[in-house]
This record gives structure tokens, sequence and C-alpha cells, in this order.
């Protein structure tokens, strides 16, 4: 598929974004954080998976960082304010704000 906005839900649901590569995260990330905003389910795989990948921590953080490693300016500036912005405009269960939260104190808030 070449165009990430033609990716549906049930793709989403069904493949899993700790399998992704760089290439494959940078390609899947617009559509996931998106799918979050439209379809937030916090026990759904999709959006677990979204936030955990979002929230780098001291243990597997050169992983992250690999994961990270094809994101430009922009799109890490993106990331930020998704992640800035997703409490606004979704009612959060608690523990999904503090990973909000926590990943912009770690990581993402150099990009704002």
């Amino acid at each position: 598929m070449d165009d990430w906005r033609a990716i549906p839900l049930r793709e989403l649901e069904r493949n899993c974004i700790a399998h992704l590569d760089p290439e494959g995260f940078r390609y899947y990330l617009p559509t996931l954080a998106i799918s979050v905003i439209e379809n937030y389910e916090p026990s759904s795989m999709r959006v677990i998976g979204t936030f955990i990948a979002l929230y780098p921590k001291q243990d597997d953080w050169s992983y992250c960082m690999h994961m990270y490693s094809l994101l430009d300016e922009k799109q890490n500036s993106c990331v930020a304010q998704f992640l800035q912005q997703l409490p606004e405009l979704v009612t959060l269960e608690h523990e999904d704000v503090k990973i909000c939260e926590k990943a912009l104190q770690n990581y993402w808030s150099q990009y704002i």
C-alpha cells in the first residue's frame, strides 16, 4: 500500500507496531496517531502499542531511538504536538494521560 491514509482500521488492529522496523514505524505512525484520536479504545493493542512506542524509557532507550531514527524534524514535531494535544482531543484514561506527559518529558518536548 503506497498511501498510509488508506490503511484500514482493521489492518492497524491486526498488525502489531512492536514488529515494525524504522521504515514501517515511520510509515504507519501517522495513521496510528489518527486512529487513536478517531477510535480511542484503551484496551486495543493498536492504542496500547502506539503509546508504548512513543514512550521511551531508560531500559529500551536505544531501541526507541533506533525506531525514531528515520523521523525528520517535522515528523518529530508532529509526534510532540500529538502527545501534547491528545488529552484535549480525546477523553483518555488516567494512565494514558500520564503516558503522554511522561513521553513528552522523557523525549518529545524538545520538538515543541
